[in-house]
């Protein structure tokens, strides 16, 4: 029951409590993908990036062109000042899912974090980002 909640809570971005939860379960030995993405991506939030890391190690074994593992590993290694590793995992992530306006942004920002050369084409794929959902 433990697993619906955390999930639950997740997609109602209360990340530090799904989190929590979705450790719990994966210390129970439900090794689910899902649960994975919400654990690591707590920690990530909470910058604990020693505890992400075996998460995201199993990940990249069940799922290594899952939108959120590579999500996931372009935010670490961005928050890491990992540039090269971050904008490797961004592109391989826009390559795979080439139509998501989250992806576009996460490339962006990448690309905003690092030499003035990547401006151009940060700035082009915030403009995309903002056609696919519409501006407010």
């Amino acid at each position: 029951m433990l697993a619906p909640y955390a999930l639950a809570l997740y997609r109602n971005g209360r990340l530090a409590e799904a989190g929590e939860s979705a450790q719990r379960c994966l210390e129970y030995g439900l090794n689910s993908a899902d649960l994975m993405i919400v654990s690591a991506h707590a920690f990530i939030e909470r910058r604990d990036f020693a505890a992400a890391q075996p998460l995201l190690d199993a990940l990249e074994k069940k799922v290594p062109s899952g939108k959120m593992f590579l999500y996931l590993k372009t935010l670490q290694a961005k928050e890491r000042g990992r540039s090269v590793e971050a904008l490797r995992y961004a592109r391989k992530a826009l390559r795979n899912y080439p139509e998501d306006p989250v992806i576009m942004v996460l490339l962006a920002a990448v690309l905003f974090g690092g030499p003035e050369s990547g401006y151009v084409e940060a700035r082009a794929l915030c403009a995309e980002a903002l056609s696919l959902v519409g501006s407010p």
